[in-house]
């Protein structure tokens, strides 16, 4: 017989062998895909989802990166399944549609489903969810039906589009092609509000600087706030695996992404205007630094008293009223009421100054005065699960209605519907469960109370059948005589966002046993407990496990040549000895515990702080200062571990690449600067013809006789017209080798047309057409000369393409397009376009398929350079087929695409303005 010690470490062994059989068997096939489904990813290793240009937190393009939670999610599942994505950036969404349609696209990332798509697309399980909000300059807009016959901005192709159409035609709609481009439609007064998701608005409001006054979350059990992932319908074994994937991702998972992405505090605080009081409020204020509340004790979760406690009053109103509080610096004391009838009455009385959750009434406007409703719930119709989809109280008649006693909606009900049956019942409670026995058919109950009992109290049989046209619009009642206070409270519940009204709803509508007061049995802590100890032991066997290979590890990093340093949200874990001496720092001591984000150059910080958040996983280039002040080129490269807790960073020291890129570029402007001169030759070669033919002809006509006066003064002007012709030709070439690296507005399409009268002379010996199609209204800012450089490099590198193969006729197209955030250049020749083993080699350094006497190689690596670090864009060559004059010729097209900057003049005021402000707040 195993002795009493023995049997507990028995125990361990087998959970331990256990534990290992499961791990093994689930690393064979954690996801449990079949051979079938294996193949497929081994065939197709690469999707393509698309890249939004403005939907943050969940889809946008920074710098060129993909980023957002959808991203991250999806990343996440790429890592699951050894699967590659390719983005597709820079499209409005209506035309990611039309890829999509087209099977130029594999994936559709943060979609809702309607019935309309799944003739086109397969659908995912849902990933995360997202209410709609309503932003408005307008008061008084608090739901859907507030907007008939007013005027609404939606994007193009946005589900949204589809729903109001459907549910409400009174809307006016205003398509489009982004976001962002429907909140200025509001802020212009073009449109009276825009529809969208919360994060989403919030956050291109904050980066754009528009203020938007109201906003409002739309409630409308219609609208499908999952969001998924499309799939092809072409692949539908990739919808399988996906959603295999999307199983296998653990809540911890889903909680980092959330934190990271969806956390309140990505919205800035300090962007947000506080109430605005005049100084007669403000005086209000200062006297009146106590607020008297009275209470209804029996409300469940609106407003209620903890076990019975008056002093301990909970609820969803309760929470709002202590961020009123916060907000105004006011306190609100409790004056303890037996029933709701009794706290009006002390109202009435003066014994109270407000009830938190009123409704207006005209009885109650002969004593108190009302704040806007705060908080407005429809009633809903409660029945059993069994029962059918409810269209309104019509649909009712004859059936039992259960509701508290006393209640005052039973004598609305019965002024209504003369003949109604009503079962009265001692509770809300009891309402409920009368519906779940069949005693009654439904109860009504405003969103939030019916989310409580059914949660609460697990009554899974029931739910919302429809909704009434009723609602129930909450305000706080003030007593009459304090009719000041009314102003002061509706500018601070104007200031809380649905956002953090969704999250309050959350709350109080989810079971939450320490807030409910539940008793929990003793057996299940000591259950609880054995449990814990057992997570402890596991835990201090780990712990000993990692403190034996500590040394290992430090040996190992610190033997590295790379900087490494370990942080926790900026915060300095620890560091190697090359990133001690990369940094100056006198021993590792000195480091610990730093703002990492102080190493970085402060132009460089924001930009590294989002990468950072964001999980970016390319290396890429900043500035880091080093102790002393000094700073250095790094290319650094960061990776988040322990399930998203650190984040690993390495950086080498690119200091001596840096000098040999400044030698590149000098190698690359005299490259250029004798492609000028040759074009400065072609220039010159016919006027100094024309000049030498009247000087010749002048000398011939004087010698025997024939020169009249009329004549020689008639040569002499044409001379000098040629002379007056070659300067103008000096002066063009000079400003454009001598232009300075300036932000500056100008038209596109006068510069292309300068830049092709610098090279008529080479494009007309060649005999190339040259076709543009640039609209006159383009006028942007950026760097002009760098532009132009760039389009000049392009023009060469297809001149000598064309050369070679001779094409009938030689062809050079130049197009351009450009929306609120974006500018896209085309350029398209004809010269057979670019061999695919060469392609991927096109922007390397002194990469050239010329002879070495006619190329140097740094043309189009010197463009890519230019466009992607100088003006924050991006470029791209690929091979393209068109037809002109019957024919179809095949082309290298090269697509330019620059963000488009704001003038010059408003960003240094915007810069003035925060210099200002950070001045004023340090004051």
């Amino acid at each position: 017989m195993p002795r009493l010690m023995d049997i507990p470490q028995k125990i361990l062994s087998i959970w331990l062998l256990l534990g290992a059989l499961l791990w093994a068997t689930a690393e064979q096939n954690p996801l449990s895909l079949t051979p079938a489904e294996q193949a497929w990813i081994r065939t197709h290793p690469i999707v393509t989802a698309q890249n939004e240009m403005d939907w943050p937190p969940y889809n946008f393009s920074y710098h060129g990166d993909p980023m957002g939670f959808s991203i991250d999610y999806l990343r996440l599942l790429a890592s699951k399944l050894h699967l590659k994505v390719r983005y597709r950036t820079g499209k409005p969404w209506y035309e990611y549609l039309q890829l999509f349609r087209q099977g130029k696209l594999d994936l559709l990332l943060n979609i809702r489903k309607t019935k309309e798509r799944e003739r086109y697309i397969l659908f995912t399980p849902s990933y995360v969810s997202a209410g709609k909000s309503i932003f408005t300059n307008l008061p008084g807009i608090y739901n859907l039906s507030n907007l008939e016959g007013k005027t609404v901005a939606i994007p193009r192709g946005y589900y949204i589009e589809e729903f109001l159409r459907t549910y409400y035609p009174g809307i006016r709609l205003l398509l489009q092609p982004t976001l962002l481009q429907s909140i200025v439609a509001v802020a212009e007064k073009k449109a009276d509000a825009v529809v969208g998701d919360y994060n989403t608005i919030s956050e291109l409001m904050q980066d754009k600087g528009i203020k938007l006054r109201y906003a409002a979350m739309v409630e409308d059990p219609r609208l499908d706030g999952q969001m998924r992932i499309g799939v092809s319908p072409k692949k539908p074994m990739l919808r399988e695996i996906l959603s295999k994937a999307m199983r296998a991702v653990t809540p911890q998972e889903i909680r980092q992404l959330k934190s990271r992405w969806l956390d309140s505090k990505r919205i800035d605080p300090k962007k947000a205007l506080p109430p605005v009081f005049d100084a007669n409020e403000s005086a209000y204020l200062h006297a009146h630094p106590t607020i008297r509340m009275c209470n209804n004790p029996n409300w469940v979760p609106i407003e209620f008293a903890k076990e019975g406690n008056m002093s301990r009053m909970a609820g969803i109103a309760i929470d709002i009223l202590h961020d009123v509080g916060h907000r105004l610096h006011l306190q609100f004391k409790n004056v303890p009421t037996r029933s709701w009838s009794e706290s009006q009455r002390y109202l009435k009385e003066g014994k109270c100054d407000i009830l938190p959750a009123a409704v207006r009434t005209k009885k109650r406007e002969a004593y108190a005065r009302f704040t806007r409703p705060y908080l407005t719930y429809r009633l809903a119709i409660i029945t059993r699960k069994d029962r059918p989809f409810i269209r309104g109280l019509e649909d009712l008649q004859g059936k039992v209605f259960a509701r508290k006693k006393g209640s005052g909606l039973i004598s609305k009900m019965r002024r209504r519907f003369p003949g109604i049956k009503i079962l009265e019942t001692p509770s809300y409670l009891d309402s409920f469960r009368a519906v779940s026995s069949g005693k009654a058919y439904y109860t009504l109950a405003t969103l939030p109370v019916a989310a409580y009992f059914i949660n609460r109290y697990q009554l899974n049989d029931l739910s919302i059948a429809g909704y009434t046209e009723m609602k129930y619009p909450l305000s706080i009642a003030v007593r009459k005589d304090m009719a000041p206070l009314v102003p002061i409270l509706d500018k601070a519940l104007a200031e809380i966002t649905p956002q953090e009204k969704r999250k309050i709803f959350d709350r109080w509508t989810n079971v939450h046993l320490e807030e409910m007061g539940l008793k929990i049995d003793p057996r299940i802590l000591w259950s609880v407990g054995l449990g814990a100890g057992f997570l402890i032991l596991l835990a201090l066997m780990r712990y000993w496990h990692m403190r034996r290979s500590m040394r290992e590890t430090r040996e190992l990093l610190d033997s590295a040549m790379e900087g490494i340093v370990l942080h926790r949200n900026g915060r300095c874990i620890d560091l190697n000895e090359s990133m001690i001496k990369m940094l100056g720092f006198p021993d590792r001591k000195s480091a610990i515990d730093a703002n990492v984000f102080d190493w970085v150059a402060p132009e460089y910080r924001s930009q590294t702080r989002l990468r950072a958040k964001s999980d970016y996983d390319n290396p890429y280039e900043v500035q880091l200062l080093r102790q002393d002040g000094s700073r250095f080129y790094a290319l650094i490269h960061g990776k988040f571990i322990r399930k998203g807790t650190l984040r690993l960073v390495s950086a080498v020291d690119i200091t001596q690449l840096k000098e040999q890129e400044k030698i590149i570029s000098q190698q690359s402007k005299l490259a250029a600067l004798g492609e000028m001169i040759g074009n400065i030759a072609h220039q010159w070669r016919q006027p100094l013809s024309v000049i030498s033919s009247i000087a010749t002809g002048v000398k011939m006509k004087k010698r025997y006789g024939l020169l009249e006066d009329e004549e020689f003064y008639r040569s002499c002007d044409d001379v000098n017209h040629q002379v007056q012709y070659l300067s103008q030709t000096i002066d063009d070439f000079r400003n454009f080798i001598k232009g300075t690296r300036e932000d500056e507005r100008f038209s596109l399409k006068e510069e292309i047309d300068e830049m092709l009268e610098l090279v008529k002379e080479s494009i007309r010996t060649h005999d190339i057409t040259v076709e543009t199609e640039i609209p006159d209204s383009i006028v942007i800012h950026g760097y002009k000369n760098e532009l132009i450089q760039c389009l000049l490099n392009l023009y060469t590198n297809a001149k000598d393409a064309l050369e070679i193969l001779r094409p009938e006729p030689k062809l050079i197209r130049i197009s351009a397009e450009i929306d609120a955030e974006t500018l896209r250049i085309r350029f398209l020749d004809n010269a057979g376009g670019i061999p695919e083993e060469i392609g991927p080699k096109i922007f390397d350094p002194y990469f050239t398929t010329k002879h070495q006497a006619q190329g140097t190689g740094l043309g189009l690596y010197m463009t890519h350079k230019l466009i992607t670090e100088g003006m924050g864009g991006q470029i791209s060559a690929s091979n393209s087929s068109f037809s002109y004059q019957g024919k179809v010729f095949t082309g290298a097209l090269f697509t330019i695409t620059l963000p488009v900057h704001p003038p010059a003049k408003e960003k240094a005021e915007r810069d003035s303005s925060s210099e200002s402000n950070e001045k004023g707040e340090k004051k």
